[in-house]
């Protein structure tokens, strides 16, 4: 098994602080597109990282008088409110609003999948919005025939979107640059990091985790394709829990179905048979995980 090496912090605003660090600079207000081109961000990144700061009113927005809606740091942030409903407001927010990203450093570990699924999930809850931010577009290929019960969009076309949506989730690219893992992360309440019991694959997990623990991020692994007629899976686990990473408490199996239903367009839970159920409840209990 790979052994874990964690490397040291390295100091630095995150986009959030970047954020809010321009806004004052600008007492009249900026409009998100001036903002992306001073933070060299794209703009969905950027309405990731608003969205938690308006919802916790460190910033707010307006309209200028030609109707350009503009972001700004506002005077006296928070004024006459204590911390305890400061911490109401910002507990309301984690229960009503999710935003994960799926990410992983290696492809053919059910990342898609683990996205598609998990939407289906929130959507059930609230609406939902899936950002499909890999290269291969799987998202938006398992979408192309609309039988998915939530939205799926690019990370370009995302832009406009996310406002519109309680729950945000990202199926990042696989082997993404440690710039935009650092930013997704930032701007997400959870990390998702699948990975099947493969030692290689395991190896790019512990990466994975090198680079997500010195930024203090809230991240978690999900053991995915396990087949159940094997000892992979409880040997994979038994590695993770000794070197103490967080852990999900459910494992997805390997099973034909997932496979059925990519091809068809739809999810695992649109087929009746046992299998699929069961593939289903396993997602179920991941989302029921998240949020307790």
């Amino acid at each position: 098994m790979p052994k874990l090496c964690l490397i040291e912090a390295r100091p630095g605003l995150n986009t959030s602080e970047k954020i809010l660090q321009i806004l004052q600079t600008h007492p009249q207000g900026i409009t998100i597109k001036e903002l992306s081109v001073q933070l060299n961000r794209p703009i969905s990144m950027l309405q990731i990282c608003l969205k938690s700061l308006i919802a916790n009113q460190q910033v707010g927005t307006k309209l200028s008088e030609n109707k350009m809606q503009l972001i700004y740091y506002p005077k006296g942030k928070i004024i006459n409110e204590t911390i305890e409903n400061q911490n109401k407001r910002a507990n309301y927010f984690k229960l009503k609003q999710m935003i994960i990203a799926v990410a992983s450093l290696k492809g053919g570990v059910g990342k898609t999948t683990t996205a598609i699924h998990l939407a289906t999930y929130f959507q059930e809850k609230q609406p939902t919005l899936l950002v499909d931010a890999d290269r291969n577009r799987s998202a938006l290929v398992w979408a192309k025939e609309e039988k998915l019960p939530f939205y799926v969009a690019s990370q370009a076309g995302a832009a406009g979107l996310i406002r519109k949506y309680d729950h945000i989730i990202t199926d990042m690219k696989a082997r993404p640059e440690l710039d935009d893992l650092r930013d997704l992360a930032e701007g997400s309440d959870l990390v998702i990091i699948p990975t099947t019991p493969n030692h290689l694959d395991l190896d790019a997990t512990v990466k994975a985790v090198e680079i997500l623990s010195p930024l203090d991020v809230n991240y978690k692994i999900l053991l995915t394709k396990v087949d159940v007629r094997t000892k992979n899976g409880r040997l994979a686990r038994r590695f993770l829990e000794e070197q103490k990473l967080p852990l999900f408490k459910t494992d997805i199996p390997l099973l034909v179905a997932f496979e059925r239903a990519s091809s068809r367009g739809v999810t695992v839970k649109d087929f009746s048979d046992y299998r699929s159920l069961q593939a289903w409840k396993k997602y179920e209990a991941i989302g029921k995980e998240i949020m307790s």
